[in-house]
C-alpha cells in the first residue's frame, strides 16, 4: 500500500519527497530535477525509483521488490494484486451488500453510480457488472474503479 501511495503523490512534489524521505544524494537530486524540468523521462519512472526507496527503507528490500512487481502486475499490466481481500459469503446475496459490508463502497448510492459508470469488473470473465441488482452466485474477483479490489469465496 505504501508503494501505491508513493506512486499516486503529484508529480511537482517528487523532488520534495526525494529530499525529504530518501538517503538520494542532493546532486542526484538536483539531475533528477533537470530532467524533468526539461522533458527527459517520464516522471512514473522516478516515482517508481523513490517508492522502491521509501519501501526499502521502512519494509527491507525484498518487500519493496514485491511491492513494485504486485505493482506493476496491477496497475501496468491489468491484473489482481496478489494481496486482495478475501471473504466467503452464501450464494445469492446482493454484490452491492457484499462490496458495502467490507468497505468497498460507502453505500448503495455509491454503488449504483459506479455500476453506471461501468466501474465494476468481474476480473475473472472480464465483464462490466451492469445490473446493480447483481447477485453472487460463483467465486469471483472484482475490481471496482482503479484500485479498489475483492475476492468472493461461495461457501
Amino acid at each position: 500500500d505504501m508503494y501505491g501511495k508513493v506512486m499516486s503523490i503529484p508529480d511537482s512534489s517528487l523532488i520534495n519527497y526525494f529530499e525529504l524521505t530518501t538517503f538520494t544524494p542532493l546532486d542526484e537530486v538536483e539531475k533528477i530535477k533537470k530532467e524533468l524540468e526539461l522533458g527527459k523521462v517520464n516522471p512514473k519512472d522516478y516515482k517508481m525509483q523513490l517508492a522502491k526507496q521509501i519501501v526499502t527503507i521502512y519494509h527491507g528490500k525484498e518487500k519493496a521488490e514485491f511491492a513494485e512487481q504486485n505493482f506493476n502486475a496491477t496497475f501496468s499490466n491489468g491484473g489482481i494484486p496478489e494481496d486482495i481481500e478475501t471473504v466467503d459469503v452464501e450464494k445469492g446475496l446482493f454484490l452491492s451488500d457484499i462490496f458495502i459490508g467490507n468497505e468497498i463502497v460507502s453505500s448503495k448510492t455509491e454503488w449504483k453510480r459506479l455500476v453506471g459508470e461501468g466501474a465494476v469488473q468481474n476480473m475473472d470473465t472480464e465483464e462490466k457488472v451492469t445490473d446493480p441488482f447483481t447477485k453472487a452466485e460463483e467465486d469471483a474477483s472484482y475490481k471496482v474503479g482503479k484500485r479498489r479490489f475483492i475476492r468472493i469465496h461461495i461457501k
